[in-house]
């Protein structure tokens, strides 16, 4: 396991998240989840995970495994990337309220 340490010493594992990032994010919208599925467009290049976590937050506790970066090349971000709501009605209100 990889470990990381907090402000107060103590050892946690760290999640593995190579599977997050894609070469296409089409290939992670399946038949289940197509319609609880929001595409997230000009993402910074630099924005990580757990920002886009915080981010949707407001519609429950969104975890890393359902957040998905583009990305060229290894570690060459796209700027799209997609979030996998756990109901198709969190989704259309995330979307309608975060859309800009």
């Amino acid at each position: 396991a990889i470990l990381e340490f907090n402000v107060g010493g103590e050892e946690r594992p760290k999640k593995d998240v190579s599977n997050q990032f894609t070469d296409s994010i089409s290939s992670k919208i399946t038949a289940e989840n197509e319609k609880k599925c929001l595409l997230i467009k000009n993402l910074p290049f630099r924005i990580r995970l757990s920002d886009i976590c915080k981010f949707f937050s407001d519609f429950g506790k969104i975890e890393l495994e359902h957040v998905f970066l583009e990305q060229s090349e290894p570690k060459r971000l796209t700027g799209l990337g997609l979030v996998v709501f756990e109901t198709e009605e969190i989704a259309q209100e995330a979307k309608e309220s975060k859309d800009r």
